[in-house]
């Protein structure tokens, strides 16, 4: 786990870890940079996961190439941020966060917690939050 946002009723943990899907080191030491070649390294992929409390279930919601800002900046601080940068919704149903798209461009998603994927792209943005007010 990389970090974890508790829902606003506290009923579901939303879970980021290591895509299972990649290789990545993230999360296990510092990543490999192939100190010969000029290519990139692929960046990280996370996998977001469901975890409900009130049953002890789990469920893989996506996994995604999180934008620049978000790793570097909100990911390795997250537990100072969960209580003033909100990435659940007010009402619990849905995660706004930043992925980098196909073609490489950041979009903020908005990823129902309920299985209807793929989520609705609001725009393109780096990282975004919802507002603590209720609906």
């Amino acid at each position: 786990v990389i970090a974890f946002f508790w829902s606003p009723d506290g009923d579901k943990l939303a879970i980021l870890s290591p895509s299972q899907e990649s290789d990545t080191q993230l999360g296990r030491g510092p990543i490999p940079v192939p100190a010969l070649h000029h290519t990139q390294p692929s960046p990280p992929r996370l996998d977001l996961i469901l975890l409900d409390t009130t049953r002890g279930s789990e469920r893989p919601l996506i996994s995604f190439t999180p934008t620049p800002l978000f790793l570097a900046q909100l990911l390795p601080f997250f537990d100072q941020y969960a209580l003033s940068h909100r990435l659940w919704s007010p009402r619990g149903d849905a995660l706004v966060l930043p992925l980098v798209s196909g073609d490489g461009r950041p979009q903020i998603y908005v990823i129902p917690v309920d299985g209807q994927l793929p989520g609705k792209a609001l725009a393109e943005g780096t990282i975004a939050f919802w507002s603590a007010a209720a609906p």
